[in-house]
């Protein structure tokens, strides 16, 4: 028996559904095979743009290891679905860059595959401030630039 994540398909389709729940089982028999026909395409590296629905199942495919050989693997096939899907639509980049830092928390993989992000230097910035000293002038004063540059930014956006 063939398994979800061995599945390829070669279905001619030009519908591009809208599913807001991306799980298999609301998906109609032709969304299906058109999804698993794009997905076909896509892991042989023929990649293009399909419709938000199709990348978000994808997504969720990856998430759960669908595919994958260890986490590591999914993590960096979400890592290059991000960065080649996303040149194209923009719209999962910000999701995708959350779900690999919990991807990676989850699996306790390397710390070092954390996605860099604003919220976890002002988190760090914090971290710095509350033990100064811990910390030498110059990652004090960087500490101190970025936590009141974005207080600065959240109490006067219209300003900006």
């Amino acid at each position: 028996m063939i398994g979800p994540e061995d599945f390829e398909d070669d279905y001619p389709y030009s519908h591009k559904p809208i599913h807001y729940i991306n799980t298999y089982q609301y998906y109609i028999d032709n969304d299906l095979r058109s999804y698993f026909t794009w997905r076909t395409k896509w892991r042989k590296k023929n990649y293009e743009v399909s419709c938000p629905s199709f990348a978000r199942l994808y997504i969720n495919e990856l998430l759960n290891r669908i595919g994958c050989t260890d986490p590591l693997d999914a993590y960096l096939k979400l890592s290059e679905f991000q960065n080649i899907y996303g040149s194209f639509d923009d719209s999962i980049v910000e999701d995708l860059i959350s779900l690999r830092r919990d991807f990676v928390i989850y699996h306790k993989l390397s710390n070092d595959l954390l996605p860099p992000s604003e919220s976890y230097d002002y988190d760090q910035a914090i971290i710095v401030l509350a033990n100064l000293d811990n910390y030498s002038p110059k990652e004090i004063a960087k500490a101190f630039i970025l936590y009141f540059a974005r207080l600065f930014v959240t109490l006067h956006p219209h300003l900006l």
